[in-house]
């Protein structure tokens, strides 16, 4: 799934003329998404203009969005460039990569829950992290969101999220017509980011060696996702998956 638009390392953009997608990376990265960890300091435009999606279309997006503040003061000015962004392109699904908080260690009235409040008419969020990893400030890197919107709200069937907890991609299936069935995934790929302690990189790293697999997280991420993906398709789902893989697949 081709993301609608992609941040720059400063924060959140909406797409200009067309979406806008890194082509410089800093020494060592393999990313071609931009985002907090990798180094982007360019970005291009490419593919088809967005234009606001007709009446009665279901539209699907997907972004690393860079983050959101772990201070809601301090990302009301990011969030309310989300916000609009989201209004104005009409999506009914949106997928959010890199998060970059610990929900859990964040005070109630600071999550995404109060920061959302009055948005849209209804929004049914599906949030994933690192729930386990012990963590010293609420700052994480990594995660995942899948957004619902207004009506879209109405036709989930059922939710879930990587079954490992390392919070590597959440989905939602929607209801459609005929008995047909939508499954939407947004994931999160860590870039093999071996020097930074708290890098996505190494949480999935420390977590697999604990259970005496020494793979690369970034193998292990393919096959997981791979062999989730097969069960959905074999169960008749239509799928649509928004990853933000750090190098072309």
């Amino acid at each position: 799934m081709v993301p609608d638009s992609t941040p720059s390392p400063s924060g959140f953009v909406g797409p200009g003329p067309a979406q806008q997608r890194c082509r410089h990376f800093g020494p060592g990265s393999a990313s071609v998404t931009g985002g907090g960890q990798n180094g982007c300091t360019e970005t291009e435009p490419w593919g088809d203009n967005l234009n606001p999606a007709a009446t009665g279309i279901f539209r699907v997006g997907f972004l690393n969005h860079g983050g959101f503040s772990v201070e809601a003061a301090k990302g009301k000015n990011k969030e309310q460039k989300l916000y609009n962004h989201l209004i104005k392109y009409k999506f009914s699904s949106m997928g959010l990569a890199e998060n970059n908080v610990h929900w859990n260690s964040v005070p109630a009235d600071e999550r995404l829950e109060d920061r959302t409040r009055g948005w849209f008419e209804q929004l049914a969020r599906n949030t994933t992290y690192f729930k386990d990893c012990p963590v010293k400030t609420p700052h994480q890197w990594g995660g995942c969101d899948l957004w619902s919107i207004n009506k879209a709200a109405y036709r989930i069937a059922s939710r879930g999220s990587d079954p490992s907890g390392l919070g590597r991609w959440t989905w939602t299936r929607y209801r459609g017509k005929n008995g047909k069935h939508v499954r939407v995934v947004a994931a999160y790929r860590p870039v093999e980011n071996k020097s930074g302690p708290d890098s996505v990189w190494n949480q999935h790293k420390s977590f697999f060696l604990a259970k005496m697999d020494t793979r690369n997280p970034r193998k292990i991420f393919n096959c997981d996702l791979t062999r989730e993906a097969a069960t959905w398709i074999e169960a008749g789902d239509q799928v649509i998956i928004g990853v933000d893989a750090n190098e072309p697949l």
